[in-house]
């Protein structure tokens, strides 16, 4: 049974009072987490989570962490801080860097005794799996957030999927090779953009004709009609998905969340009804 994800794209960081209402907002249509994603530039998510966190709510908070920017042992000691506030409420998205470029002043902590370049892609992605163990061997009070592993790279997932609970894939690589994803991880989480029109060929013509020159972010959309879009979640499920992350497409075109929700309801009420009936 597919559980359903939010991931907040705005580049802008999110004042208190706007996360508060988004947490309660998705909640109220069923979804487990929200991603928030982490800029150098903004205010930190840590901080402002675990003031916003209403103990009388469920949804979770997806934090995303670089390895190549914060070591395992202060990882942890936060997420420990976080579940006295809030007890599994916390989910950490650790990122790979891949596709991300050349970054200037990162040096890992002297004690990793790491010789990697970190500052590439390549280098980060050589630094991920000695992270991720060390992440696993310094859990602080016991208290073990839920992790996910978000890369395309074989020899990391091969590597370090033993340490996360999931595995976060883009659309099309784990289209490309499921069975890499679904063999390696207990739970496979796929992200997609949403793009919801009248018709299949209303979204693929505003899709190709769209204001982002970006190839990938459009491999990333999952789009045509409300049905159209419910029948390839669905698909994704029957293939062995276990999470889907959604975001409204605001990367390719122009779109409100209202549509996405109402969507993510409506499959979860169905599928409710079903286990009544």
């Amino acid at each position: 049974m597919v559980t359903y994800h939010w991931m907040n794209r705005a580049d802008a960081a999110l004042s208190i009072f706007t996360m508060k209402r988004m947490f309660a907002h998705k909640e109220k249509f069923g979804y487990d987490s929200i991603l928030l994603t982490s800029k150098g530039s903004n205010s930190d998510n840590w901080i402002k989570a675990a003031h916003i966190v209403d103990p009388s709510k469920k949804i979770k908070f997806m934090i995303a962490v670089r390895p190549y920017q914060q070591t395992a042992q202060i990882v942890n000691q936060m997420a420990a801080a976080f579940a006295e506030i809030a007890p599994h409420r916390l989910m950490l998205n650790v990122v790979s860097g891949e596709m991300g470029g050349n970054e200037i002043g990162l040096i890992p902590e002297g004690s990793y005794e790491v010789n990697t370049d970190i500052t590439t892609p390549l280098g980060r992605l050589e630094f991920i799996p000695e992270w991720m163990e060390r992440l696993s061997k310094t859990y602080v009070m016991g208290r073990k957030p839920i992790i996910l592993l978000g890369t395309r790279n074989k020899d990391v997932i091969l590597k370090a999927a033993k340490y996360a609970d999931i595995g976060l894939v883009m659309l099309d690589d784990f289209l490309a090779d499921p069975d890499l994803f679904l063999s390696n991880y207990k739970r496979v989480m796929v992200s997609a953009q949403i793009v919801i029109r009248n018709t299949y060929e209303e979204a693929h013509y505003e899709l190709e004709n769209s204001f982002s020159t970006h190839i990938r972010i459009k491999r990333w959309a999952i789009y045509g009609s409300r049905e159209d879009i419910k029948k390839k979640l669905l698909e994704l499920e029957a293939m062995g998905v276990t999470d889907i992350l959604l975001s409204n497409g605001t990367d390719v075109v122009s779109q409100s969340d209202g549509p996405v929700d109402e969507l993510v309801w409506e499959i979860i009420q169905e599928r409710k009804n079903k286990v009544v009936d």
